[in-house]
Parts: C-alpha cells; structure tokens; sequence
C-alpha cells in the first residue's frame, strides 16, 4: 500500500468505528465484526475521498499549532499502523520511540501535550514518502 492508500484505510476505520460506536449508542444491534483493514474493501467510503483534504490539514500545522487536535493524532497514529502491517496502536507509538503507556496518555488525558517533536516524527513517520 502507498503512503495515500494508508491515510485513506485510517480515515476510512476511523469513521467506521464511530459509526458502529454511535449505533451502539442509540441501541441498535452492533453488525458482526469484519477485518476492516483488508485492501480495496471499503474503497468507496466516503472517508476515503476526504485523504487529500486531511493530508493537506497534516502537513500544513506548524509549531504555533500544538498541540493537534487529537483526533489528527489518532489518524496519524492509526495511519502509522497501517504502514506498519495493521498491527494496533502498541507497535505504532514505539515505532517512533513512544512508550505505549504514554501514547495512551497523549491521546486521552495528556492530549495538550503533543508538542512539535512529538507531531513531526509521527507525521513523518506515517506520511513518508
């Protein structure tokens, strides 16, 4: 897979979880899970005509924007992920030598303190071209 096709899989996950995650809310049955990492399925999902847009929104924050909206964070990370084999959250932080306890932490209580170090290595690393 290509560096796009990962951001596109990320955003495409990522909007199927709140999906399923808002129908578990409001009661209804959750669908059967499916691996949804598998290439081509979900092509033509809405989250995925949106890569470029999101791609763009990445590269263009600087230091004067940290920290990151968290949810960009978590689609860098869930991009990382992809590159990496689809293998979770765990193997993308220590990729880019993040403790996964702390990557936790980063994107939950400690979600100010993605600095630019922080946000550059895991855009680099999840975007390499």
């Amino acid at each position: 897979m290509t560096m796009h096709s990962n951001l596109a899989q990320a955003l495409i996950i990522r909007a199927i979880a709140r999906e399923d995650a808002e129908r578990a809310l409001i009661g209804a049955p959750s669908p059967p899970c499916a691996p949804a990492g598998r290439r081509g399925e979900h092509a033509d999902h809405p989250a995925a005509l949106t890569a470029d847009a999101v791609r763009q929104e990445i590269r263009s924050l600087g230091v004067c924007d940290m920290p990151p909206a968290t949810d960009l964070v978590a689609t860098l990370l869930e991009t990382l992920s992809q590159r990496l084999g689809g293998n979770g959250y765990k193997s993308a932080w220590e990729a880019i030598g993040i403790k996964p306890t702390r990557g936790r932490d980063l994107l939950a209580r400690s979600a100010g303190a993605v600095d630019w170090p922080i946000w550059k290595t895991l855009r680099d690393a999840a975007l390499a071209d």
